[in-house]
């Protein structure tokens, strides 16, 4: 791995089998082509292990951050998670960053539900009128709240700090969830008078009673 730019760097956690191992991931941009390389720490060898990356160019540091599926300090639950990762594409010009996410944490070669080597990509969910330059920063620190964080520059020389995702409310909501705030709150855009609140979650993390504001 031999970077053409600042490197994205977390802790975080791959399964294979049925262990767990934490280690130092790295997002490297490198060639000509500045494609993105994801990588771990080897847990044998001083030396870093090359994974699948996710198809996409950077040209700046790349924000890199692994988030558990689960908040908590249940070890059986922070080991499970997935990789993050926040970029510009540099062919691409005053665009929004893109957020991608892998599907999980299993580098199993029959993991079809958690795998480490798929990459699912899109642009940045909110600010859509953002361009962005430069290097990102990215983190989740469940000591403080449960949305995972970015920062970048704007190309009017602004630093943007906003919540990647789980914006809506500071519970243990799964990234989809968003979207049922949003329209359960719908009417609010219109008329001001049908606002509500999750007061409890689910097992599966989706929103169980609703307070009428």
């Amino acid at each position: 791995m031999t970077p053409t730019a600042g490197v994205g760097l977390t802790w975080g956690r791959y399964k294979s089998g049925t262990n767990f191992t934490q280690t130092a991931f790295v997002l490297i941009p490198r060639g000509a082509s500045t494609a993105a390389e994801f990588g771990r720490r080897s847990s044998t060898a001083n030396q870093w292990v090359s994974l699948t990356g996710p198809g996409f160019k950077v040209d700046h540091r790349p924000g890199l951050a692994y988030r558990p599926f689960k908040d908590g300090t249940n070890a059986a639950d922070v080991q499970i998670g997935r990789f993050w990762f926040i970029a510009r594409n540099p062919s691409e010009s005053r665009t929004p960053p893109y957020v991608w996410i892998t599907e999980g944490n299993d580098t199993t070669g029959g993991a079809t539900t958690q795998r480490l080597s798929v990459w699912k990509g899109g642009y940045y969910y909110d600010q859509w009128d953002y361009g962005s330059v430069g290097s990102y920063a990215l983190l989740y620190d469940p000591a403080r709240d449960t949305n995972m964080r970015g920062a970048f520059m704007s190309p009017n020389n602004e630093l943007i700090f906003q919540p990647i995702a789980d914006g809506a409310v500071n519970a243990t909501f799964r990234d989809q969830n968003d979207y049922s705030m949003l329209t359960k709150n719908l009417a609010c855009s219109f008329n001001g008078t049908k606002c509500y609140e999750c007061t409890s979650l689910a097992a599966d993390g989706t929103c169980a009673t609703w307070l009428k504001q």
